[in-house]
């Protein structure tokens, strides 16, 4: 199994942790219309800029209202998943650009933010792809286009 795991090194502020019995904002308490419906209005699918432009993501961007809206004003917590990180862009270059890497493997995309690299692991050619992330708003994206 190919495992693609990328480290993010980000400063963040003073962070105040959930308890068992509180609801993460937004996902837990809407349907899965409504969080695609969210998306939609709230990111804009970007095909250039970045260094995949085969794979068409959607993600925040400068004109996305939430690219300047404080983060405490958001409805998701941390939403990692609207931004093409640059080592996700980097390995899912590398994927693409050599993919007997992947082709024909078993590939876990352990942290997959936007999912890029599990997307373009598939693209390469790999048998099965699984993507896994802590913030399970990265597959209500799967399908959203």
């Amino acid at each position: 199994m190919l495992l693609l795991a990328r480290c993010k090194r980000v400063v963040l502020p003073k962070i105040r942790t959930r308890t068992k019995t509180e609801k993460r904002p937004y996902h837990s308490s809407c349907e899965a219309g409504e969080i695609e419906r969210f998306i939609i209005e709230n990111t804009e699918v970007v095909k250039e800029d970045h260094m995949t432009p085969e794979i068409q993501l959607r993600l925040f961007t400068p004109t996305c209202r939430f690219w300047h809206t404080r983060p405490e004003l958001w409805p998701f917590t941390d939403p990692y998943w609207a931004i093409y990180w640059p080592g996700g862009q980097a390995l899912a270059r590398y994927l693409l650009d050599e993919p007997a890497v992947s082709h024909g493997q078993k590939v876990l995309d352990l942290g997959c933010g936007c999912a890029a690299s599990a997307i373009a692991a598939r693209l390469a050619g790999a048998s099965l792809v699984v993507a896994n992330d802590i913030d399970p708003g990265i597959f209500d994206l799967i399908g959203v286009f």
